[in-house]
């Protein structure tokens, strides 16, 4: 459903379909608009910042998270045989607000965070395995105010020649004082040999 009457915020794709997640109200739908059930905390979150983030791992199980939350950590949704269950927890670490997520090849759960300053956006990546409730989120990169614009979307993906990439996409709010930006970042750790984002 377009907006105003949906906020369409997130989206993944996996091998039962492509799924979307709406803010005002919170909402994960199928993209032929059949929507799944919600969980009874859907409704509660706030029209401008409920499920910013969705991801889908390949069998099919999504994951989603609320952006604000008025708690010092974020609920971690999986949908799996019909129903959303709380698997864990996201700490709240400073000001930052998840805004993306998916699932990368090594099947852990990567989530895009953004927090806004006076002299601009900063941006923080993640990731945690979602199935491990106990094991802490690995900050893999923080920005400094003004680096990137309002990041938004990421997709965590494999080269063929066996980097881990990560491709990050802005939203600018269609105004002109932000800008539309795509930026990628390769992890380190997959860099061996002549290993690039190809």
């Amino acid at each position: 459903m377009p907006y105003p009457n949906r906020d369409t915020e997130g989206l993944a794709k996996s091998r039962l379909g492509t799924f979307y997640s709406y803010e005002g109200p919170a909402r994960v739908s199928r993209d032929d608009g059949e929507a799944l059930p919600d969980h009874l905390d859907f409704i509660t979150y706030h029209k401008n910042g409920s499920l910013e983030a969705l991801a889908a791992a390949p069998d099919g199980t999504l994951y989603t998270l609320p952006e604000r939350l008025d708690a010092k950590q974020h609920p971690i949704y999986r949908y799996t045989n019909g129903r959303w269950d709380v698997v864990s927890y996201l700490p709240q670490r400073g000001p930052f607000q998840p805004t993306g997520a998916d699932i990368g090849p090594d099947g852990l759960l990567y989530i895009l965070e953004r927090a806004f300053t006076p002299l601009g956006f900063r941006s923080r990546i993640r990731r945690v395995d979602p199935n491990s409730p106990g094991v802490e989120a690995q900050t893999l990169i923080t920005t400094s105010p003004g680096v990137h614009d309002n990041l938004e979307g990421i997709s965590v993906w494999q080269s063929h020649s066996g980097a881990t990439c990560l491709t990050l996409v802005s939203d600018d709010n269609f105004l002109a004082i932000q800008t539309s930006e795509l930026v990628e970042y390769a992890l380190t750790e997959t860099l061996a040999g002549d290993a690039s984002c190809d």
